[in-house]
């Protein structure tokens, strides 16, 4: 499909494509190609100037469709549908109770909570439901909301007049542990999702993020900072915030039609949220472009081999389509169906969370680039954890280290020279802290501070480690906190217990 913004770069697209293909000894049937259209039908979409929208014969299909009957035909519908959530905001929340009544072991009855459902959905798909084209030069704004079945997501280009026209969609269900958030967690969660979902549009990229919770506002925006006592979860999603370059804006909700649209959808009378699991906060779709150091895997590669793969295959068709029971799958595909919700697609490659899932043929290759060097098991794992994932991949790295020669020969033997020591409890607030180096991460080093008492994290990015700079941080943090009795350290370099105890009192 060969598009432009006018008919002169049109024809300037379309002439280099050609020449692309006739450099490439690849022919085209004239018969079979359409030229000069003004809209297209692909893949059970239109695609035209004012952007992609469902073709109108698989809208009317839905609208005809009867309530289901049966199990069978329930997962028919929510495969079928599926298919455009996109153009649907909150449609995991809104989908819900079908979702409940698909769980195995649930008791088929068709009650009126799940007609209303089922005719919302066939009501939304039938409007018109138009996503605008993404334009690079156009302003971007995130606008997020979380409810109390799940979280959801709109991505959406400004225009001059102040209108703002859906690129995208997104929403999830909560997981168990979600469920029980605080608001201000659901509503966190909720933007964490959005930028997560549209990472590859957001970052290097200056956009508005909206929110109708005021309180985000003051922790997440500009030239704001946490309080001291925000809790670990909030910090965590402020640290990974910290990588985009985004604006807040507070709407009230009554001013807030698309914030209304996706947390207050009619059908479910809890509000709208559900997450999105926040394994890794490492940087998402950079990994698409699997070319970090000592990870040599082409992009190409990946899709060929996710295609070739039967397993991955199938999984795609079931992540588009909607998945079946467990019971009627093959034990070989139970691993991916415990993370279906976590489980899309991104240019033809599966992701769980972030991370690539491996096609079995480049496991081997995989494994190989992370034993580079000789790194040992625990930092292949923590290298994998940010990057790729496959079913027993944890069970394969510690096979390989096994049986590399060079990893036992280095490997030391017998037990560790000193024995592990179990550290009390102080029950003085600050009495005894504990600090290392992390990293090096993004170009920097970490000074870690913890207090053992109360768990009270202090994390300081440093250029060079060094014990002056150690002084100097922990000088500025006694500064707020007081002079703690003693503090613990692994005496490495840049914290050399016998020079840091001298800004301790006597």
């Amino acid at each position: 499909m060969v598009t432009g913004r006018s008919l002169e770069e049109h024809l300037d697209t379309l002439n280099t494509v050609l020449k692309r293909l006739e450099a490439e000894g690849i022919r085209v049937n004239p018969q079979k190609c359409k030229w000069l259209q003004r809209s297209v039908e692909y893949l059970g979409h239109i695609v035209d100037r004012k952007g992609i929208h469902p073709t109108k014969a698989h809208v009317e299909a839905i609208r005809d469709m009867p309530a289901p009957k049966n199990l069978k035909e329930l997962r028919s519908f929510i495969g079928t549908v599926n298919y455009y959530s996109r153009f649907v905001p909150q449609f995991q929340s809104i989908c819900a109770p079908l979702h409940r009544l698909n769980r195995k072991g649930s008791h088929w009855q068709w009650t009126q909570e799940h007609e209303n459902t089922f005719s919302e959905i066939k009501n939304i798909l039938s409007s018109d439901n138009t996503l605008v084209h993404y334009d690079s030069e156009k302003p971007l704004v995130l606008a997020a909301d979380a409810s109390e079945t799940g979280v959801g997501a709109v991505l959406l280009h400004r225009y001059p007049n102040n209108d703002e026209k859906p690129i995208a969609y997104a929403s999830r269900i909560y997981t168990a542990s979600e469920r029980n958030y605080a608001s201000i967690d659901r509503e966190a969660l909720a933007i964490v999702f959005g930028i997560q979902k549209f990472s590859s549009y957001l970052l290097g990229k200056k956009f508005v993020l909206k929110s109708d919770h005021k309180p985000l506002i003051y922790l997440f925006g500009e030239d704001k900072q946490l309080p001291k006592v925000a809790a670990n979860r909030l910090s965590r999603w402020a640290m990974f915030l910290s990588s985009f370059n985004y604006s807040m804006e507070f709407i009230n909700g009554k001013d807030n039609v698309l914030a209304d649209t996706l947390s207050r959808l009619p059908l479910s009378k809890e509000p709208k949220r559900s997450e999105e699991e926040i394994q890794g906060e490492a940087r998402r779709n950079q990994l698409l472009h699997l070319r970090t150091e000592g990870i040599p895997v082409s992009k190409k590669a990946l899709k060929e081999e996710t295609t070739r793969d039967k397993i991955l295959e199938r999984i795609q068709r079931f992540v588009r389509d909607g998945w079946p029971a467990k019971k009627d799958l093959q034990e070989e595909f139970w691993p991916y169906f415990e993370k279906r919700e976590e489980l899309s697609i991104e240019e033809g490659c599966i992701l769980w969370n972030g991370r690539i899932v491996m096609p079995s043929k480049l496991q081997d290759q995989m494994l190989n680039a992370l034993h580079e060097g000789h790194p040992g098991e625990a930092a292949m794992k923590s290298i994998a954890t940010l990057q790729v994932w496959w079913p027993k991949i944890n069970q394969k790295i510690e096979s390989f280290v096994k049986n590399c020669e060079g990893c036992q020969k280095t490997r030391p033997t017998g037990p560790a020279e000193s024995p592990v020591y179990f550290w009390n409890t102080p029950l003085e607030k600050w009495s005894r802290l504990h600090v290392d180096y992390a990293g090096p991460f993004e170009g920097k080093y970490w000074f870690i501070l913890v207090d053992a008492t109360s768990k009270w994290l202090e994390v300081i990015p440093v250029n060079h480690p060094s014990t002056a700079k150690t002084i100097s941080v922990m000088r500025e943090i006694f500064t707020r906190f007081g002079v703690p009795k003693s503090i613990v350290s692994d005496n490495g370099p840049p914290v050399y217990i016998s020079r840091i105890r001298k800004i301790l009192p006597k």
